[in-house]
């Protein structure tokens, strides 16, 4: 009789399937993010992933989402090397929103974390509910290449500030 209980134990470790990933977008990227899926987090990256776990953020609403850089677009459109708030030179962990969120909040969309760092002439929620009108919200993530994200309407999620 043990070595039947013994077998059956053994082979359900593995025929178990693993628990099933939430459905909110950002949860699931979380738990994959903590867990090394996408390769090593920096340390605001994990504090963030965490805080948003520990807090249960989930999605709020869905954001127009675009691309700029300086490296490949004129300063007039890209606005230069540094965000509007001038203390930091852009990176891509920045990224530029509507007046709506402040600078330092860190957002989840296209499924990766950003902090507000920069503003846009075009960046404003009534450009968004042009593209789409469920929109509440525009973002735009600074990046090395153009259009690296670009979505007329997805999910996003506020995590917090830094």
């Amino acid at each position: 009789m043990t070595a039947a209980v013994t077998a059956a134990f053994i082979a359900g470790l593995f025929t178990a399937t693993p628990p099933a990933l939430p459905t909110d977008p950002f949860q699931r990227t979380a738990i994959r993010a903590l867990a090394g899926e996408f390769g090593a987090l920096q340390d605001w990256q994990e504090a963030a992933y965490i805080r948003g776990q520990r807090e249960g953020v989930t999605c709020r609403g869905r954001a127009y989402l675009t691309s700029y850089g300086h490296l490949w677009e004129s300063r007039k459109m890209s606005g230069g090397p540094r965000g509007a708030d001038h203390d930091v030179r852009l990176t891509e962990a920045h990224c530029a929103a509507d007046r709506g969120l402040p600078f330092g909040t860190i957002v989840w969309c296209d499924g990766e974390l950003r902090i507000v760092r920069d503003r846009g002439g075009w960046v404003t929620v009534k450009w968004a509910r042009g593209h789409d009108r469920r929109n509440d919200r525009n973002l735009d993530f600074w990046t090395r290449r153009p259009d690296e994200h670009s979505s007329n309407s997805t999910p996003y999620a506020i995590v917090g500030r830094r």
